[in-house]
C-alpha cells in the first residue's frame, strides 16, 4: 500500500520576499516526494500570481497589516485579522494538514494562529536579522524557527527552536553555480550588450524604488559614457525611465536596459553585471552572497523595524558591501561609489570574497530536509 501523502500548508505574501523563499522550498519538497501542499495567501496581494505559475493549489483568506502609527485603518485591518482567522480555522479543519509552514509577514499571523488552535505543527522563516512582528508572535507557538544570518546575529531568540539555514533561493541559482557559462550566454544573447563594456545592475526590488530611480537618472550619461546598465525600476516610475531613455543619443540608449521587473531572467542581469545597487532586503543579501557578487546597498530607510539598515550593518561590518543611507543620499555620493566598485579591483575582490560568509545557495535544501524530519 502507498503512504498517505503528508500535507503541507504553505502561508506568507504581501511582497516577492516572501513568496520566493516558499516556492524555492515548495521546488525542494516536490523534488523530496511524500508531500502534498498548498498555499494559503491574501486576495490582492502579488503572491496569487505566483503561486498560480508555480502551480500549487492556492487558498485566499482576509489579512490586515499593522501599521506601526496610530491610523484608523489598524481598526479595519483588526477586523480582517478576526475574518482570516475564521477563515484559516474553517480552510485547516477541511484541510487537515500534517503542518505548516510560514514565512512571517502580516498575510501568514491568521493561519499560524488558527493552526495554534488546532494543534497543526508550525515551523516558521525569518530571512532579517531583526524579526519581524508575525514571527515575534509564531516563535512562541512553533516547533521551529529557521533563520536567514547566522544565529550570532540575533538576540533573544530561543536556540532550542533556532535553525540556520540561509535564505531559500530559487533553483536559477543553484543552477548558476553549477554551470556559470551558460547563463553568461544566455546573458548576452538576452541584453545584446557589448562584451567589452562593464555592467552596472541597479534595482529596488519587486516594487522599485522611487529615490534610487531619481538619483539614477540624474546621473544617466556619466554612468552610460562608461558602463552599460540594467536597469528594474518597478511600474510607477517605468513609464517616465522610458521617456528619458528616448531621448538619449542612440549610442546610450544601446547600453541602457530597462524593464519594471524580472523574474525568470534575473538570474542572467546578475550574470552579466559587474556591480549591483541595490536595497538590503534579506533575499537580495542572499543572492548577492550566492553569487559572490559586490554591491551598494542602500537600505529602505521606511521599513518596518528599521530591518534593512540593520541587515545592511552587518554587510558592512562584515566588508561584504558598500552601503549608503538614503535620507542623506545625493547623485554624486551614489555616483562615487558606483566608480569606486567598478574601478576599485582590490575592494570588490575583498567584497567578493568577504560575501562566502553569508552564502548558502542550498538553503532550500536544507530546510525541506527540516521539515521532512519533523514529519516522519
Amino acid at each position: 500500500m502507498q503512504d498517505k501523502l503528508k500535507k503541507i500548508v504553505l502561508t506568507g505574501g504581501g511582497t516577492a520576499g516572501h513568496v520566493f523563499p516558499l516556492l524555492a522550498v515548495a521546488e525542494q519538497l516536490q523534488k523530496q516526494g511524500g508531500f502534498s501542499l498548498v498555499f494559503y495567501g491574501s486576495y490582492s496581494g502579488l503572491e496569487a500570481g505566483l503561486v498560480k505559475n508555480f502551480g500549487l493549489p492556492y487558498q485566499r483568506i482576509l489579512t490586515g497589516k499593522f501599521r506601526r502609527y496610530l491610523t484608523l485603518w489598524n481598526i479595519w485591518d483588526l477586523v480582517k485579522l478576526i475574518g482570516g482567522f475564521f477563515q484559516s480555522l474553517w480552510l485547516l479543519i477541511y484541510e487537515r494538514p500534517d503542518l505548516i509552514f510560514a514565512k512571517g509577514g502580516y498575510v501568514c499571523l491568521p493561519v499560524v494562529l488558527a493552526g495554534f488552535i488546532l494543534h497543526i505543527p508550525i515551523v516558521s522563516h525569518e530571512s532579517d536579522v531583526i524579526l519581524g512582528f508575525s514571527n515575534k508572535i509564531v516563535e512562541h507557538i512553533a516547533k521551529k524557527l529557521f533563520y536567514g544570518f547566522p544565529l550570532k546575529y540575533y538576540s533573544k531568540i530561543n536556540l532550542k527552536k533556532a535553525i540556520y539555514t540561509g535564505i531559500p533561493q530559487r533553483e536559477d541559482f543553484l543552477k548558476f553555480i553549477v554551470n556559470p557559462d551558460l547563463f553568461k550566454i544566455r546573458a548576452a544573447n538576452f541584453f545584446k550588450f557589448s562584451p567589452d563594456l562593464k555592467t552596472v545592475l541597479v534595482f529596488g526590488g519587486s516594487q522599485g524604488a522611487h529615490k534610487i530611480n531619481q538619483l539614477i537618472l540624474e546621473i544617466l550619461p556619466q554612468v552610460l559614457d562608461k558602463y552599460q546598465l540594467i536597469h528594474l525600476c518597478g511600474k510607477l516610475d517605468f513609464d517616465q525611465i522610458a521617456k528619458e531613455k528616448r531621448i538619449l543619443p542612440e549610442k546610450l540608449q544601446k547600453r541602457y536596459f530597462i524593464a519594471p521587473f524580472l523574474q525568470d531572467e534575473m538570474i542572467l542581469a546578475y550574470t552579466l553585471s559587474n556591480l549591483v545597487v541595490c536595497r538590503a532586503g534579506a533575499n537580495t543579501l542572499a543572492e548577492i552572497s550566492s553569487l559572490h557578487q559586490a554591491a551598494v546597498l542602500i537600505p529602505l530607510s521606511s521599513a518596518a523595524g528599521n530591518h534593512q539598515e540593520k541587515n545592511a550593518q552587518i554587510f558592512k561590518k562584515e566588508n561584504a558591501a558598500m552601503v549608503l543611507y538614503e535620507d542623506d543620499l545625493d547623485s554624486s555620493m551614489l555616483l562615487t561609489e558606483i566608480l569606486k566598485g567598478i574601478e576599485n579591483m582590490k575592494l570588490r575582490n575583498e567584497i567578493t570574497d568577504n560575501l562566502t560568509k553569508f552564502a548558502m545557495p542550498y538553503s532550500a535544501k536544507i530546510v525541506a530536509r527540516e521539515i521532512g524530519k519533523l514529519l516522519k
